[in-house]
């Protein structure tokens, strides 16, 4: 039997399903706990919970910037806008 631990608590469901996704792109598997899981429009705060085995990974996953913010607000970076 797998024995689950908790490695985040979201604030809503959006934030949980981008570290859910984020968590299954690198193949952990994640299981979402919360108050109105089941409603249409669920909101509340959100458990993310992984295997035991996959927590230190999970921990590392989630602690990385998942937009790296190079360049913004660089007029030089080379996906700047262009001026005239």
């Amino acid at each position: 039997m797998t024995e689950w631990v908790s490695v985040l608590w979201a604030g809503s469901w959006v934030e949980a399903e981008i570290a859910r996704g984020r968590l299954e792109a690198e193949g952990i598997d994640v299981e979402m706990r919360g108050e109105g899981a089941d409603a249409p429009y669920p909101v509340g705060p959100v458990e993310l919970l992984v295997p035991s085995r996959s927590a230190a990974e999970a921990r590392r996953v989630l602690s990385l910037d998942p937009i790296p913010d190079e360049g913004v607000g660089d007029d030089n970076h080379p996906n700047a806008p262009r001026q005239g």
